[in-house]
């Protein structure tokens, strides 16, 4: 588990802001259908949109992002039908790698953790809540940029799913609620901290 002083990295924020970067990073580093073998992995436009069933407006979206912050790179050598389009770029390789293992750890979670904890703030949530902040107060603190509409939110998404534990404290006055994380989650976290190292590299 991190530990009590670890905050979110802030670009963790920004990369699950785009909904599908990870899914797609993920993708490009297990390599597509006729391109095994591929040092980085790899994959072509239509392949990425079959295998993770997204429209092609989003995905265009998602690529572009991710190619200007210089994780993912088109194929210089593109022309011969079983190469790829996209490949990850050198600085995209270890993220790419870590989106990979956090992506399997959420979905051996279940139905609704992938749509729960793949937006902007609800893994940042996790993350803060796994460093010691229990209060909304605290969560608030420890993820600069947050809004509290946004936070509460994210806190009521995972709930929902079943993400986090969430206790009225009735000796304070007011009552407050606070929060913590179910030991399931656990994998996750481990994963999030590897995608955190990388994005910090």
């Amino acid at each position: 588990m991190p530990s009590r002083r670890t905050n979110p990295h802030p670009d963790l924020a920004r990369l699950l802001d785009t909904r599908w970067a990870v899914p797609v990073l993920a993708e490009l580093h297990r390599g597509s259908v006729g391109v095994s073998g591929l040092a980085g992995g790899g994959a072509k436009f239509v392949t990425l949109a079959a295998r993770l069933s997204i429209s092609r407006d989003a995905l265009s979206r998602t690529l572009a992002t991710l190619i200007a912050s210089g994780w993912v790179e088109r194929n210089p050598g593109y022309g011969h039908p079983i190469r790829p389009e996209y490949l990850l770029a050198p600085r995209g390789l270890a993220l790419a790698r870590a989106c990979d293992g956090l992506l399997r750890s959420i979905d051996a979670l279940g139905d609704g953790a992938r749509d729960a904890l793949l937006r902007k703030w609800p893994l940042s949530v996790a993350m803060a809540l796994a460093g010691g902040s229990t209060r909304f107060s605290d969560l608030k603190q420890a993820l600069p940029g947050v809004t509290p509409r946004s936070l509460a939110l994210a806190l009521k998404q995972m709930e929902s799913a079943g993400l986090i534990n969430r206790r009225v404290v009735e000796e304070q006055y007011p009552p407050r609620p606070t929060y913590t994380l179910p030991r399931a989650l656990r994998p996750v976290l481990r994963d999030a901290a590897r995608v955190q190292h990388a994005l910090a590299a």
